[in-house]
């Protein structure tokens, strides 16, 4: 049997970049319902505040029958968190807690203390808190 016939969906991941170019990060043909995990490294300087990454289903005139509906169940986006607060009451920050090297510390610039002087640190996944005179 040639699958190649059997092909029935087309799947596009892109996104829009800075210069307002769309870049093409995958463009998949397949048969079916099949899950699928793609890991992209992107350039910091394509990316913004306002980036849109969009995932179409692709109406494919070469099938038989468009009968094609996709669905994307999750996006996990991870990037490089600066080490700036921005001077904002409130930040979260995701840290690997994989066994391994600990961390030793993290320098963070610029928090808002609000009137108390103090800065409260959390670590929801290991239930602890963490109080620090600023």
């Amino acid at each position: 049997m040639n699958l190649n016939s059997l092909i029935d969906h087309e799947v596009k991941f892109e996104y829009i970049n800075n210069l307002a170019n769309t870049i093409n990060l995958n463009d998949s043909l397949f048969y079916g319902y099949q899950p699928v995990r793609l890991t992209y490294t992107l350039n910091n300087t394509d990316i913004g505040n306002t980036t849109n990454f969009m995932l179409t289903s692709v109406a494919n005139s070469s099938f038989s029958t468009f009968n094609n509906s996709s669905s994307l169940h999750y996006i996990n986006f991870k990037y490089p968190k600066s080490t700036s607060l921005s001077n904002n009451l409130f930040n979260s920050l995701f840290i690997d807690d994989m066994p391994g090297p600990g961390k030793q510390s993290f320098i963070l610039a610029n928090p808002n203390v609000g009137t108390t002087n103090t800065i409260v640190a959390y670590d929801i996944t290991n239930g602890k808190r963490f109080p620090y005179m600023y």
